[in-house]
Protein backbone atom coordinates (compact mmCIF):
# COMPACT_ATOMS: atom_id res chain seq x y z
CA UNK A 1 0.00 0.00 0.00
CA UNK A 2 1.72 3.14 -0.93
CA UNK A 3 0.65 5.71 0.93
CA UNK A 4 1.34 8.51 -2.01
CA UNK A 5 -1.29 6.72 -3.97
CA UNK A 6 -4.30 9.61 -4.49
CA UNK A 7 -6.80 7.26 -3.73
CA UNK A 8 -5.67 5.67 -0.79
CA UNK A 9 -5.30 9.70 0.78
CA UNK A 10 -8.46 10.51 -0.44
CA UNK A 11 -10.28 7.33 1.51
CA UNK A 12 -8.53 8.94 4.68
CA UNK A 13 -10.07 12.39 3.89
CA UNK A 14 -13.14 11.03 3.53
CA UNK A 15 -12.91 9.07 6.27
CA UNK A 16 -12.17 11.87 8.40
CA UNK A 17 -15.30 13.61 6.70
CA UNK A 18 -17.67 11.01 7.89
CA UNK A 19 -16.30 11.72 11.33
CA UNK A 20 -16.40 15.64 11.16
CA UNK A 21 -19.80 16.52 9.31
CA UNK A 22 -22.98 16.02 10.63
CA UNK A 23 -24.74 13.45 7.79
CA UNK A 24 -27.12 16.16 6.42
CA UNK A 25 -23.98 18.37 5.74
CA UNK A 26 -21.97 16.05 3.81
CA UNK A 27 -24.66 14.86 1.85
CA UNK A 28 -26.54 18.09 1.24
CA UNK A 29 -23.17 20.14 0.83
CA UNK A 30 -19.84 18.11 0.99
CA UNK A 31 -20.26 15.46 -1.06
CA UNK A 32 -22.43 17.48 -3.75
CA UNK A 33 -19.26 20.12 -4.00
CA UNK A 34 -16.83 17.54 -4.42
CA UNK A 35 -18.69 15.88 -7.36
CA UNK A 36 -19.01 19.21 -8.76
CA UNK A 37 -15.61 20.17 -8.30
CA UNK A 38 -14.20 16.60 -9.97
CA UNK A 39 -16.25 17.71 -12.97
CA UNK A 40 -14.77 21.05 -13.27
CA UNK A 41 -11.18 19.80 -12.43
CA UNK A 42 -11.52 17.19 -15.20
CA UNK A 43 -12.25 19.89 -17.40
CA UNK A 44 -10.13 22.10 -16.48
CA UNK A 45 -7.21 20.19 -16.71
CA UNK A 46 -6.55 20.82 -12.64
CA UNK A 47 -5.25 18.73 -9.91
CA UNK A 48 -8.33 16.65 -8.86
CA UNK A 49 -6.66 15.23 -5.58
CA UNK A 50 -5.80 18.89 -4.85
CA UNK A 51 -9.65 19.91 -5.46
CA UNK A 52 -11.17 16.48 -4.14
CA UNK A 53 -9.03 16.79 -0.60
CA UNK A 54 -10.00 20.51 -0.54
CA UNK A 55 -13.08 20.51 -0.87
CA UNK A 56 -13.72 17.43 1.76
CA UNK A 57 -12.17 19.60 4.23
CA UNK A 58 -13.03 23.12 2.84
CA UNK A 59 -15.81 23.57 6.25
CA UNK A 60 -13.96 22.01 8.64
CA UNK A 61 -13.54 25.48 10.31
CA UNK A 62 -16.91 26.02 10.41
CA UNK A 63 -18.43 22.70 11.82
CA UNK A 64 -15.40 22.21 14.88
CA UNK A 65 -15.24 26.21 15.62
CA UNK A 66 -18.19 28.14 13.99
CA UNK A 67 -19.09 30.69 11.11
CA UNK A 68 -16.37 33.09 11.86
CA UNK A 69 -12.94 32.86 10.40
CA UNK A 70 -13.76 29.37 9.34
CA UNK A 71 -11.30 30.10 6.18
CA UNK A 72 -8.47 30.35 8.36
CA UNK A 73 -9.14 27.79 11.16
CA UNK A 74 -9.91 25.65 8.08
CA UNK A 75 -6.57 26.16 6.97
CA UNK A 76 -4.54 25.41 10.07
CA UNK A 77 -6.83 22.13 10.64
CA UNK A 78 -5.75 21.24 7.30
CA UNK A 79 -1.79 21.65 7.88
CA UNK A 80 -2.33 19.64 10.93
CA UNK A 81 -4.43 16.61 10.04
CA UNK A 82 -2.42 15.61 5.95
CA UNK A 83 0.47 15.43 7.05
CA UNK A 84 -0.47 13.02 9.31
CA UNK A 85 -2.79 11.16 6.55
CA UNK A 86 0.22 10.64 4.66
CA UNK A 87 0.14 13.83 1.94
CA UNK A 88 3.32 15.55 1.13
CA UNK A 89 4.45 18.77 1.99
CA UNK A 90 3.60 20.34 -1.20
CA UNK A 91 0.33 18.63 -1.55
CA UNK A 92 -0.61 19.79 2.38
CA UNK A 93 0.43 23.42 1.08
CA UNK A 94 -1.74 23.77 -2.06
CA UNK A 95 -4.86 21.79 -0.47
CA UNK A 96 -4.57 24.52 3.05
CA UNK A 97 -4.30 27.30 0.20
CA UNK A 98 -7.50 26.16 -1.08
CA UNK A 99 -9.64 26.04 2.06
CA UNK A 100 -8.23 29.69 2.83
CA UNK A 101 -9.53 31.16 -0.12
CA UNK A 102 -12.82 28.94 -0.78
CA UNK A 103 -14.99 31.59 0.64
CA UNK A 104 -13.89 34.15 -2.41
CA UNK A 105 -13.98 37.11 0.11
CA UNK A 106 -10.77 38.42 -1.98
CA UNK A 107 -8.90 38.60 1.11
CA UNK A 108 -6.53 36.61 -0.30
CA UNK A 109 -6.41 35.61 -4.43
CA UNK A 110 -7.08 32.39 -6.45
CA UNK A 111 -3.58 31.53 -6.93
CA UNK A 112 -4.01 28.64 -8.88
CA UNK A 113 -7.05 26.83 -10.98
CA UNK A 114 -7.73 24.66 -8.29
CA UNK A 115 -8.17 27.13 -5.66
CA UNK A 116 -10.44 28.54 -8.28
CA UNK A 117 -11.69 25.31 -8.68
CA UNK A 118 -12.77 24.87 -4.91
CA UNK A 119 -14.44 28.68 -4.54
CA UNK A 120 -16.76 27.76 -7.61
CA UNK A 121 -17.50 24.05 -6.84
CA UNK A 122 -18.59 25.17 -3.05
CA UNK A 123 -20.51 27.79 -4.49
CA UNK A 124 -22.20 26.06 -6.91
CA UNK A 125 -23.08 23.34 -4.76
CA UNK A 126 -25.00 26.14 -2.23
CA UNK A 127 -27.07 27.30 -5.56
CA UNK A 128 -28.01 23.50 -6.74
CA UNK A 129 -29.09 23.03 -3.03
CA UNK A 130 -31.38 25.74 -2.70
CA UNK A 131 -33.80 23.67 -0.28
CA UNK A 132 -31.28 22.60 2.07
CA UNK A 133 -29.41 26.04 2.15
CA UNK A 134 -33.30 27.22 2.99
CA UNK A 135 -34.08 25.06 5.24
CA UNK A 136 -31.04 24.72 7.01
CA UNK A 137 -31.10 28.80 8.00
CA UNK A 138 -34.86 28.75 8.69
CA UNK A 139 -34.32 26.36 11.22
CA UNK A 140 -31.59 27.59 13.01
CA UNK A 141 -32.15 31.54 12.73
CA UNK A 142 -36.25 31.53 14.61
CA UNK A 143 -37.98 30.41 11.36
CA UNK A 144 -38.03 33.75 10.24
CA UNK A 145 -38.97 33.41 6.48
CA UNK A 146 -38.26 37.33 5.64
CA UNK A 147 -34.49 36.61 7.18
CA UNK A 148 -33.81 33.74 5.87
CA UNK A 149 -35.35 35.07 2.16
CA UNK A 150 -32.38 38.12 2.57
CA UNK A 151 -29.74 35.86 4.06
CA UNK A 152 -30.24 33.53 1.09
CA UNK A 153 -30.65 36.59 -1.32
CA UNK A 154 -27.08 38.37 -0.07
CA UNK A 155 -25.22 35.16 -0.32
CA UNK A 156 -26.08 34.56 -3.89
CA UNK A 157 -25.41 37.57 -4.98
CA UNK A 158 -21.88 37.60 -3.26
CA UNK A 159 -21.35 34.45 -4.82
CA UNK A 160 -22.32 35.49 -8.07
CA UNK A 161 -19.97 38.62 -7.59
CA UNK A 162 -17.02 36.88 -6.17
CA UNK A 163 -16.83 32.68 -6.44
CA UNK A 164 -18.49 32.58 -9.71
CA UNK A 165 -15.46 33.67 -11.50
CA UNK A 166 -15.25 30.28 -14.26
CA UNK A 167 -17.69 29.95 -16.79
CA UNK A 168 -18.10 26.66 -16.34
CA UNK A 169 -19.78 27.65 -13.01
CA UNK A 170 -21.53 30.56 -13.75
CA UNK A 171 -23.14 28.42 -17.07
CA UNK A 172 -24.44 25.68 -14.71
CA UNK A 173 -26.04 28.16 -12.42
CA UNK A 174 -27.94 29.67 -14.75
CA UNK A 175 -29.96 26.43 -14.93
CA UNK A 176 -31.32 27.25 -11.31
CA UNK A 177 -30.78 30.50 -10.71
CA UNK A 178 -33.78 32.22 -12.38
CA UNK A 179 -35.94 29.69 -10.29
CA UNK A 180 -33.75 30.61 -6.69
CA UNK A 181 -34.69 34.08 -7.57
CA UNK A 182 -38.00 33.62 -8.17
CA UNK A 183 -38.93 31.51 -5.14
CA UNK A 184 -36.92 34.76 -2.89
CA UNK A 185 -39.40 36.98 -3.89
CA UNK A 186 -42.30 35.40 -3.14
Amino acid sequence: MNPKNPAILVERVIAFAKIVYPKHNLENHILPAVRIGADFARQLSADRLIVETALYLHDTGRILFFYKYHEQVGYYLTKALLPLLGYTKEQVHAIACCVKVHSGKGIHPFDTIEAEIVANADAVAQFENFLYMFSIHFATHGRDLEKTKGWLSRKYERSWQTKLTLAVSRDRVMQVYPGIKQALEL
